[in-house]
């Protein structure tokens, strides 16, 4: 064992086959290599950079001040918390859950707003429990779509293929129908309706009137209103 109790300056090489223990301050200017474990027990100041070739295990809690840059791949084998923002550079775009400069093989937790730049593509069923608000163009692809509950559209919706109702529908404001429309079942109108081009009920239909009805016409065409 060599055991330095005050200020020591060692101008060559040394060479220790056993203990060094040091119980004040140590200040090396020179290279120090170490072929074996190092255990320091108490605080320890690094004024420039400390370069790590092999493994490193650290069993207690490693405080940085500074910046910090690591080269290589940096592996968590538990919980990472950060009080700060987090900022990736990383401009790789995602084309499937797999790719991406974000990867989450897991699920992921928000508690707060998200702003998405790009695209935004949902591989499985997709459940929103507020409101909605839809500012441009909504397109509903080839797969079914199902809506549990209400569907409220303030502005003008352009249906460009089947829209299949299966409970009831209440429509609140105008529709216009441009093309033709083939209802398999009741039609209830409590109010007036105008028809601007040929109704026509097949004969093997029938249409019934729970009250008086007038029928007039113009040049827009047939008219039928509640009496």
């Amino acid at each position: 064992t060599l055991t330095v109790t005050g200020v020591t300056t060692l101008k060559s090489s040394a060479t220790l086959e056993s203990t060094l223990a040091v119980t004040g301050a140590s200040t090396l200017t020179g290279a120090v290599t170490m072929g074996n474990t190092l255990t320091v027990g108490g605080a320890t100041t690094l004024s420039s950079t400390l370069a790590v070739t092999g493994a490193t295990t650290l069993s207690s809690t490693l405080t940085v001040t500074g910046a910090t840059t690591l080269n290589g791949a940096l592996t968590l084998n538990s919980t990472a918390t950060i009080t700060g923002i987090v900022k990736l550079t990383n401009t790789t775009n995602a084309t499937k859950t797999a790719s991406g400069a974000l990867q989450v093989s897991g699920g992921v937790g928000i508690a707060k707003a998200v702003w998405i730049g790009g695209l935004i593509n949902v591989a499985g069923a997709a459940t929103i429990g507020g409101a909605t608000k839809i500012n441009n163009t909504f397109t509903v692809g080839a797969y079914a779509s199902s809506l549990g509950g209400t569907l409220t559209v303030t502005g003008a919706t352009t249906l460009s293929s089947t829209l299949d109702v299966v409970g009831n529908s209440t429509l609140g404001g105008t529709l216009f129908v441009n093309g033709a429309t083939e209802l398999n079942s009741t039609l209830k109108v409590n109010g007036a309706s105008t028809f601007n081009e040929t109704v026509t009920v097949k004969k093997d239909k029938k249409t019934t009137f729970n009250g008086p009805v007038e029928l007039t016409t113009d040049s827009t065409g047939l008219k039928i209103s509640t009496v």
